[in-house]
């Protein structure tokens, strides 16, 4: 548990800036959001903080702003490019101590899918491939971390690893475009 407070203590302190939390969920974010529920999402920040973070970033042309019946809603400028590359940042910050937990019971983590390639939502699990023969073991570990219940989990052995390609030609091809996080 130690561990995990270091990782949120890394993401506070990247994220420490009202901006850069409001531009991660808005990024995250398929739907326009209003002003109300984007302060809801970001625990411990000012409303006035929010709504500076959001002229900001609407001043930068990363927030694409909509008045609707004395309602703002807000929705990240999916034009730009980088965008993606920032929620990938995003999402791997928020898995690195899962990789920690697992570097002595696995011999390889993937992750891959949305949360791999930048097309997730807030709402996005994470798909892990562990490649261990301690499947019980890496339950046991994970199940007191807080993604637990957002993580979809793949065990394979390095054997079943090898074979891959033939025995599950769309596992294969999901799994190659990931990021590998973790290998001996």
């Amino acid at each position: 548990m130690v561990r995990s407070i270091i990782m949120d203590e890394i993401k506070q302190t990247l994220f420490s800036t009202a901006i850069l939390q409001v531009f991660d969920v808005l990024a995250q974010s398929r739907e326009e959001i209003s002003d109300q529920h984007l302060g809801s999402r970001i625990p411990g920040t000012k409303r006035s903080a929010v709504n500076v973070a959001l002229n900001t970033l609407s001043e930068l042309d990363l927030n694409q702003r909509v008045l609707q019946k004395k309602q703002a809603f807000n929705k990240a400028n999916t034009k730009i490019v980088w965008i993606k590359y920032f929620k990938i940042l995003s999402n791997l910050l928020d898995v690195h101590e899962l990789v920690s937990l697992l570097q002595d019971n696995a011999t390889k983590v993937i992750l891959f899918g949305s949360r791999a390639d930048g097309s997730n939502t807030l709402e996005s699990d994470y798909d892990l491939l562990v490649v261990s023969g301690k499947e019980k073991k890496v339950r046991t570990l994970l199940k007191e971390h807080q993604l637990y219940e957002k993580l979809q989990l793949i065990f394979m052995s390095e054997l079943q690893m090898l074979e891959l390609d033939k025995k599950n030609p769309a596992l294969y091809a999901a799994v190659k475009k990931g990021i590998v996080l973790w290998e001996t």
